[in-house]
């Protein structure tokens, strides 16, 4: 048997490749293909509505990359995506690396993929929102730096069993033990009691439309590159795509009367798909970081008994250590998740706000 990798060839991904390059992402992240035809239209619709409908798509940058065996089948993809974004006074476009897989037998042809990648760097800065285990140290190599916060995520327990259910069977590798953990936790109190009362007096109102959420004012941290949150960016990240049914995009205004703009999900975690998580997409408003506990009890008890937990990520340090004054506990990642290059010093600063996976 020979040992030579099977060769491979680097083509841009183009309108017609979408779907065959949604099929081959999935497959390598979950470890088999999509099972029926419903969940391949499902995958095709959400990667074009992340690339063709992007309103920050400009001439000359491509979707991304793909790999191509010698049969033609797709065996490898990174997607690219474009974002406006701005900090004081300076804009720039910056290019998201997002959805990098590759068939094991072609790993090192993939680096070629990430190569591509780097080339545009000389005309835009480069981000990562969702780097792993195995791309983290590609970025180190090339000259990135890790974003500030985007090592850990910060979790509110409102419901203890499902959590400490987790926590057993991730220790304990115990289903018995664990769903017993679970069950005896129901008896204990609710948490985040303080937040919930502080958050008695913050207004949430659900926006339905771009045009609202524009018209809301939003004044957010002037020191921080960020996504410009224009009407464009809103309508295709809030409410446009296959999943726009998921989020609500909520407009909170403090009893100080400062306001920011929330947008929220509901999502299941845990081995058995047992914890609910109200997850904190995007937060971006003048709140001060004293405030957070309180907009995040208001959350909580809006979102009343279908949640476990509350999940908040990226936020200033000061945020995260009132939130953690109040009851929540800082969950640790192998490493950060958000990284950026920019050897030609295009941005004016290191801080980054990014809403977690942003444009994934």
């Amino acid at each position: 048997m020979s040992d030579t990798a099977p060769s491979a060839s680097i083509e841009e991904i183009r309108p017609e490749d979408v779907g065959a390059v949604a099929a081959c992402i999935h497959t390598e992240a979950t470890g088999a293909p999509p099972p029926d035809a419903a969940l391949s239209r499902a995958l095709e619709e959400h990667l074009r509505w992340v690339l063709a409908d992007n309103p920050s798509n400009i001439a000359g940058v491509p979707w991304g990359w793909l790999l191509r065996s010698e049969d033609r089948a797709v065996v490898g993809a990174m997607v690219c995506v474009p974002m406006r974004v701005r900090c004081q006074d300076w804009s720039a476009v910056a290019l998201m690396s997002a959805k990098w897989f590759v068939n094991v037998a072609y790993r090192g042809a993939g680096l070629g993929l990430f190569l591509r990648y780097l080339k545009l760097g000389r005309s835009y800065p480069l981000f990562a929102t969702t780097a792993g285990a195995q791309s983290s140290p590609l970025w180190i190599k090339f000259g990135g730096y890790p974003i500030s916060e985007s090592d850990h995520e910060l979790v509110g327990a409102l419901r203890l069993g499902p959590l400490l259910e987790e926590a057993v069977h991730r220790k304990l590798r115990s289903r018995p033990l664990a769903r017993g953990s679970g069950l005896a936790a129901t008896l204990m109190p609710s948490g985040l009691r303080s937040a919930r009362r502080a958050g008695a007096g913050v207004t949430i109102d659900r926006l339905t439309s771009a045009d609202q959420a524009a018209a809301f004012e939003r004044v957010g941290p002037e020191d921080v590159i960020s996504a410009v949150r224009d009407r464009a960016y809103l309508h295709w990240r809030y409410f446009s795509g296959p999943q726009a049914d998921t989020r609500e995009v909520l407009a909170c205004t403090m009893p100080s009367g400062r306001r920011a703009l929330a947008v929220t999900t509901v999502a299941t975690r845990g081995y058995r798909a047992q914890v609910r998580t109200l997850s904190v997409l995007d937060l971006w408003g003048n709140i001060a970081p004293d405030e957070h506990p309180a907009l995040a009890g208001a959350l909580a008890r809006r979102a009343a008994g279908a949640c476990d937990a509350v999940v908040l990520r990226s936020l200033s340090a000061q945020a995260h250590q009132s939130l953690l004054g109040s009851g929540f506990v800082r969950r640790a990642f192998p490493q950060p998740t958000t990284w950026c290059i920019d050897k030609a010093g295009l941005a004016p600063t290191r801080s980054w706000y990014l809403v977690p996976g942003d444009a994934e």
